[in-house]
C-alpha cells in the first residue's frame, strides 16, 4: 500500500510538472474545453499504450532493445531539458524579475541531480509529501478566486474553431511526455495505479486551467504570458494574504523539481539497464 502511494504522488506530481506554465488559451472557451479534453485523452491512451508494450516486451533481445532504450533516454533528456526551460523563463521573468535564466536552470538542474543521487528512496518521500501540499494550493487558490469569476466565463458562445491547436499543443506537449517516466516507474505497479496517477494529476491540471477561465475568460487569458500564475496573484484572504502568489512559487519549483529528477533517475536507470543487456551479451 505505502509503495503504491508513492509511486502514484511521484507520477502525479510528474503529470503536473511544468503543466500550469505551458497553459495557452485561445480566445474560445469551446476551443480550450476541447483541448483540455484531447489532451487528457491522448495522454491516457499514451501511458495504456506504453505499458502494454512494457509488459509485452519486457523481454525482448538487445538488437531491438538498442534502439528503444536510446529512444527513450533521448525522450527522457529532452523533456528535462524542456521542463528546466519552461521553470527559468518563468523564474526569470516573474520570480526574479530578471532575463538571464541561467540562475533557476542551473539551481534546479543541480537540485534534481542531488535528488536523483540521493535514490528514489528520498523522492518517493518528498513525492509523498509534496503532493497533498500541491492539491492543496490548487484547492486553496480556487476556493479563494471563486469571488472573482464570472459564470459566463463558463459559457461557451461560439463553437469549436481552428483556433483549437493553440490551447492543445502546449497542453498535450507538457502533459504526454510524463508518460514515459510514469510507465517506467510503474514495474507492474498495474494499471489501476497508472489511472490513479494519471487522474489526480490531470485533475489538478483542470482545476487551475478552470481557475483562469473563471476569472478571465479565454478571451483575455489568450493574451496572457502565464495566465494560471496571474490569475493566482488576484486571488487574495482578505487580511490574512493580500496575495497567494508565494503558494504558486512553491507549487511550481517543487512540481518541476520532481518531474525533472523523475526524468533523470529513469534516464539513469535506462542506461543502467541497456549497460547490463550488453554486458551480458543478450543477442
Amino acid at each position: 500500500m505505502k509503495n503504491r502511494i508513492n509511486y502514484i504522488s511521484l507520477a502525479a506530481l510528474t503529470v503536473i510538472g511544468d503543466a500550469f506554465l505551458c497553459l495557452k488559451f485561445s480566445g474560445n472557451l469551446a476551443n480550450d474545453l476541447v483541448a483540455l479534453v484531447l489532451a487528457a485523452l491522448v495522454t491516457v491512451l499514451l501511458a495504456l499504450a506504453l505499458n502494454y508494450a512494457f509488459i509485452r516486451f519486457k523481454r525482448i533481445k538487445i538488437k531491438l532493445y538498442l534502439p528503444l532504450a536510446i529512444l527513450g533516454i533521448l525522450a527522457l533528456i529532452t523533456t528535462a531539458v524542456f521542463t528546466l526551460k519552461s521553470f527559468s523563463f518563468y523564474a526569470a521573468k516573474t520570480m526574479l524579475q530578471a532575463n538571464d535564466i541561467f540562475l533557476p536552470f542551473v539551481t534546479l538542474a543541480a537540485l534534481s541531480l542531488f535528488l536523483t543521487a540521493s535514490g528514489k528512496k528520498v523522492l518517493s518521500k518528498l513525492a509523498t509529501l509534496v503532493l497533498p501540499i500541491a492539491l492543496g494550493i490548487i484547492l486553496f487558490v480556487f476556493a479563494f478566486s471563486v469571488q472573482f469569476m464570472s459564470v459566463k466565463y463558463f459559457i461557451p458562445y461560439r463553437m469549436p474553431g481552428g483556433g483549437i491547436l493553440k490551447a492543445f499543443c502546449p497542453l498535450v506537449l507538457s502533459l504526454a511526455p510524463s508518460v514515459l517516466p510514469i510507465i517506467l516507474l510503474s514495474k507492474g505497479k498495474g494499471v489501476k495505479s497508472i489511472a490513479s496517477a494519471l487522474t489526480v494529476g490531470i485533475g489538478g491540471v483542470a482545476i487551475g486551467m478552470l481557475n483562469v477561465l473563471g476569472i478571465f475568460g479565454s478571451e483575455f487569458a489568450a493574451t496572457l504570458s502565464y495566465p494560471y500564475s496571474v490569475s493566482v496573484g488576484t486571488a487574495s484572504m482578505g487580511e490574512i494574504f493580500s496575495r497567494l502568489d508565494g503558494f504558486f512559487y512553491a507549487l511550481i519549483f517543487f512540481t518541476t523539481l520532481i518531474k525533472v529528477g523523475i526524468c533523470i533517475y529513469c534516464t539513469k536507470t535506462l542506461i543502467s539497464s541497456l549497460i547490463l543487456k550488453i554486458s551480458a551479451k543478450n543477442f
